[in-house]
């Protein structure tokens, strides 16, 4: 069985704890990060993570790939339109999903 533990903070980045039964913790650092330090983390579903940083920038983020899927910027922000993206962006996730 295999756990992953995601943390995030003041290096803007987040990183993940893997730990695979019998096998020691792998770490792994995401590439893209935040321009500010990440405030809150709040899990969709299993693989789909929003994160927020000091700035207001939030990112949607695939699990399974460490990639962020949509990108929401403080300054352009309009919540109504960030929602919709982020339905947007989990709906083509899910339509994808039925192809496989």
């Amino acid at each position: 069985m295999q756990y992953k533990i995601l943390v995030a903070g003041h290096n803007r980045k987040v990183t993940a704890f893997v730990d695979v039964a019998g096998a020691e913790t792998m770490v792994k650092v995401w590439v893209q990060k935040h321009g500010e330090d990440i405030q809150a983390m709040s899990y969709l579903d299993p693989s789909v993570l929003m994160t927020a940083s000091y700035d207001g920038d939030i990112i949607v983020w695939s699990t399974e790939t460490s990639q962020p899927a949509c990108r929401f910027g403080s300054t352009s922000i309009n919540h109504y339109w960030a929602l919709l993206r982020i339905r947007s962006c989990l709906h083509y996730k899910e339509r994808n999903s039925y192809r496989s």
